[in-house]
């Protein structure tokens, strides 16, 4: 069962900020390869790493999106524009 990502509600949609840093372009590549893609490979994963049993595929999926919510933590924040302001 797939489930589809909003990039937009996720914040990831806004095409004009500027990026830079590592961690910004493992986005940028992560979301030209598109971010579902990426989630789909990772609850993939998830699967085989429980014996390729069927009937957890949307934990499978919820993790995986979980996962790459916390590896990119920062950037969605940024693109969201709740990046905490500077002092």
């Amino acid at each position: 069962m797939a489930r589809r990502t909003n990039r937009k509600r996720d914040g990831l949609s806004n095409e004009n900020d500027s990026n830079s840093g590592s961690d910004q372009s493992s986005l940028r590549a992560d979301e030209e390869e598109g971010i579902e893609t990426v989630i789909r490979a990772r609850a993939y994963e998830l699967y085989l790493e429980r014996g390729s049993q069927p009937g957890d595929e949307v934990d499978d999926w919820v993790r995986a999106e979980r996962e790459y919510r916390e590896r990119h933590a920062a950037d969605i924040e940024r693109h969201r524009g709740f990046a905490e302001p500077a002092e």
